[in-house]
């Protein structure tokens, strides 16, 4: 959470997810990075907060839970 928000302020804006990803987007890479941010914010209130996160994430998928060598 603290390599994305850099303002400290508990929440991702949008500006702060972009940043945070290198290199320039193409328009096409820029188009998904939005998709996937707008995804992450449930409240649609411009900001992700890590309980957003959490309800878009079923870590129960990633192999490394699912092997039993991490916890969800």
């Amino acid at each position: 959470m603290k390599y994305f928000d850099r303002d400290g302020s508990g929440a991702i804006s949008l500006r702060e997810f972009l940043v945070t990803l290198r290199g320039a987007p193409s328009v096409a890479r820029e188009g998904l990075i939005k998709a996937a941010y707008e995804k992450l914010d449930v409240n649609k209130n411009g900001q992700v907060s890590l309980d957003e996160i959490a309800k878009c994430i079923d870590p129960t998928a990633w192999p490394e839970v699912s092997q039993g060598g991490m916890n969800p």
